[in-house]
């Protein structure tokens, strides 16, 4: 990156700097400020001002400029671009069965990437069935490049209903920066209710796979389960 100034009391007037402010800051031709480095020059004999630029990044070759506009007080010393890589958390799996039974207790598993190059700490990863929360989990950190897999307990409770399963990470961000991507943040699943069933056995419709006794006229108790 390259820094350009000029410093020149005459070349404001009679131009479109015409009654902006002094010490102008640019980068890549555009206007970040108009006003910077306002400070008392008895006092403080460094300005410093800092700007976001993600917007304005090429390739190669970026140019910031400084423009004195009048007072010729402003001497640019150095001009630096910091880049900043930030996480990228993906909910990268939803382990969700492909159809349920109703009373039936599912633990299901779901996986969470960082795709960044710099570690993600302190986010929340939360479960959700048909737009309830249902589990929430804390991860203290997930360094760059590394997943991990969490799992939630879901328990469908009604019949002829398919249920909409989420997992969702996150949506991280810090005084400077904001994560690389937020669509890959959550996953969703739809899991249709088949049967109904007691307890942790699936079965036929109201019996939930119990044994069961029939009598059949002129035979004796038939078992079987169903």
């Amino acid at each position: 990156m390259s820094l350009n100034e000029s410093v020149d009391e005459e070349f404001y007037k009679g131009t479109k700097w015409n009654g902006k402010k002094k010490n102008g800051l640019y980068f890549n031709s555009k206007e970040l400020v108009d006003g910077a480095w306002i400070c008392n020059s008895s006092n403080d004999s460094v300005g410093i001002d800092r700007r976001d630029v993600d917007d304005y990044l090429i390739k190669r070759d970026n140019i910031a400029e400084m423009q004195d506009r009048g007072d010729g007080m402003m001497m640019s010393s150095n001009a630096f671009l910091i880049l900043r890589y930030p996480p990228d958390l993906a909910v990268t799996d939803l382990d969700a069965p492909v159809s349920a039974v109703v009373g039936k207790t599912y633990e299901i598993n779901t996986t969470i990437s960082n795709y960044g190059k710099s570690n993600a700490t302190d986010f929340n990863v939360t479960f959700y069935s048909n737009g309830m929360k249902i589990g929430r989990q804390k991860i203290s950190r997930l360094d760059s490049g590394d997943n991990i897999t969490l799992q939630f307990n879901w328990k469908p409770m009604y019949m002829g209903k398919i249920y909409k399963l989420k997992a969702e990470a996150d949506e991280l961000s810090g005084p400077s920066w904001v994560e690389l991507d937020y669509d890959n943040n959550d996953m969703t699943k739809n899991v249709p209710i088949v049967e109904a069933g007691f307890g942790n056995e699936s079965g036929s419709m109201g019996d939930g796979g119990r044994e069961s006794k029939v009598t059949v006229k002129g035979q004796a108790p038939a078992c079987w389960m169903r």
